[in-house]
């Protein structure tokens, strides 16, 4: 079990769960850097695509303007591991 940096923690803290504020949410990831998104794929025990993210320049700004598709497609992401962002995005849903 890795341990959360600073930086994954705040990720975790950041988003709200309520459905009605999923543009805000949308809006607090555009912001996010490349070492922060990262971050958040670790929480997201997607550890393996933290290089493809990086070496791709996806940030906040290009993850919130990419489709499912492009996660599979483009970065080769399963269906559902893109879904797992997804989630995150929309709803700060953490796998347990």
């Amino acid at each position: 079990m890795s341990a959360l940096t600073p930086s994954s923690y705040l990720m975790t803290q950041i988003l709200n769960t309520d459905q009605e504020t999923q543009s805000t949410n949308m809006d607090k990831i555009k912001t996010l850097t490349m070492n922060e998104i990262g971050d958040i794929l670790r929480l997201l025990k997607l550890d393996e695509y933290v290089e493809t993210f990086k070496d791709n320049q996806v940030d906040g700004a290009i993850l919130t303007s990419l489709e499912r598709d492009d996660l599979v497609n483009e970065l080769g992401m399963k269906k559902l591991q893109a879904t797992r962002i997804f989630m995150y995005m929309s709803e700060g849903h953490i796998p347990k």
